[in-house]
């Protein structure tokens, strides 16, 4: 099976080439073609490793210049890298990247990936790729960092990648290249000539120091790397990535309190739970009497995590008790609500009232008002069963009249109940 005969129902890489080529700012059917794409790679065990590799390769490439024509979608590059990234993982083990087209496929296709999916790139072919593929991938980026070195002054940070009817788009730059060459050297066996590349770069930028620090903790020097990560926080966007390398640094030296001491950062700053998941799991393993220790300090530090906890674990009367702080966001009242609803309908009835009033108060634009007209028809069903139809109208009537002049609010309100008697 060779990259043109990757074909389905709705269509192939083939086409997809195709219509990026053309004049068509915009091809609606790009998305169900990179589905059927990611469903064929998927599903394909009949081609050679060689023949996959390109494939997968070549679809992220698309990808990335999909998103680059579109930057306000990104679902392609998420469907298409999902499943290439993952066939990327089993395949490159057992490839030994002689092909003379691999090699400027990855690097056609790791310059048009955006900074997530580059990331992820990154770290397969560190991973994953052979020694000859490393080796070869290190030529070209060297050739490619001297050629934009001697190029100084003429080439922008960010340089410019053109297809048919798309507008110059900024894509990965020298300074990228020069991380990607310093991941591969280093990779290669050259740790001193990684840094030297690494040094050349300025030191202020996060990308940098995240980079600094990958190719130090690669080489065992973690006490090193942990300080460029810290640094790297301040600056860094991907505060989330870098926490994460931290606490698998932690993790590996059997360091706990560091490690919950992040864990908790993130529970915070990024709200997702599979962070406190994975930190009592591994509690669990080395210090199962800390666990209550820990619910305790989630429960006074970040008590709507805490309910969280609770309602993944369908604690009805610890949810119950719980609620009664004043610590809540709406979005929070609502899920709150809803998880008491049929076990504790007066708790319930209480958390929407409170979820209505603070929503309702801060809603001024016509999406504002749209979602809070569309929770509260939720809701209708349930004052219905517990014999209060008339109360969300109600609450709604009450944000209304403190609300005189929102126009959209009233359009909703109208919109749900219909129009108010004159």
């Amino acid at each position: 099976m060779a990259i043109e005969e990757l074909t389905g129902p709705t269509g192939s890489l083939v086409q997809l080439q195709r219509r990026l080529d053309s004049s068509r700012p915009i091809a609606r059917d790009v998305e169900e073609l990179f589905a059927q794409t990611a469903y064929d790679l998927a599903l394909c065990d009949d081609a050679t490793t060689e023949q996959l590799v390109l494939t997968c390769i070549h679809t992220v490439e698309l990808a990335g210049l999909w998103c680059a024509r579109n930057p306000a979608n990104k679902r392609p590059m998420t469907v298409a890298s999902e499943v290439a990234f993952t066939r990327l993982k089993e395949l490159l083990p057992h490839f030994d990247g002689w092909n003379p087209d691999v090699v400027d496929r990855v690097a056609a296709a790791w310059r048009v990936c955006s900074a997530g999916p580059r990331f992820l790139f990154t770290i397969i072919l560190i991973r994953c790729a052979r020694p000859e593929l490393i080796q070869r991938l290190r030529e070209t980026m060297q050739r490619e960092h001297a050629r934009s070195r001697t190029q100084t002054g003429v080439l922008p940070e960010d340089t410019l990648i053109m297809t048919p009817g798309v507008a110059a788009l900024a894509v990965n730059g020298p300074r990228d290249n020069a991380l990607l060459l310093a991941r591969l050297t280093a990779a290669a066996g050259d740790l001193d000539e990684a840094l030297r590349i690494l040094d050349d770069e300025p030191i202020g930028d996060p990308r940098v120091l995240e980079t600094t620090a990958a190719v130090l903790l690669d080489a065992s020097r973690g006490v090193e790397a942990m300080e460029h990560l810290r640094k790297a926080l301040v600056k860094s966007r991907h505060s989330a990535r870098i926490r994460e390398r931290i606490i698998d640094f932690h993790i590996q030296n059997n360091e706990i309190d560091p490690v919950v001491d992040q864990v908790f950062v993130l529970l915070e700053e990024e709200g997702d739970l599979v962070y406190w998941h994975l930190l009592t799991n591994w509690i669990a393993e080395h210090q199962p009497e800390r666990l209550e220790q820990l619910r305790r300090r989630l429960r006074i530090q970040l008590l709507p995590k805490y309910v969280e906890v609770l309602m993944d674990e369908g604690d009805i009367t610890g949810v119950a008790e719980a609620t009664a702080a004043k610590t809540f966001s709406y979005e929070q009242l609502w899920r709150l609500g809803d998880f008491l609803s049929t076990h504790a309908a007066e708790i319930a009835d209480k958390l929407y009232e409170r979820a209505v009033v603070l929503q309702g108060s801060t809603a001024q634009s016509k999406v504002d008002c749209a979602a809070l007209g569309e929770r509260i028809e939720k809701i209708l069903p349930f004052y219905e069963r517990i014999g209060k139809p008339t109360k969300p109208r109600r609450l709604f009537r009450d944000v209304l009249e403190r609300s005189r002049n929102n126009i959209p609010l009233k359009r909703e309100f109208e919109r749900v109940f219909g129009p108010r008697p004159a």
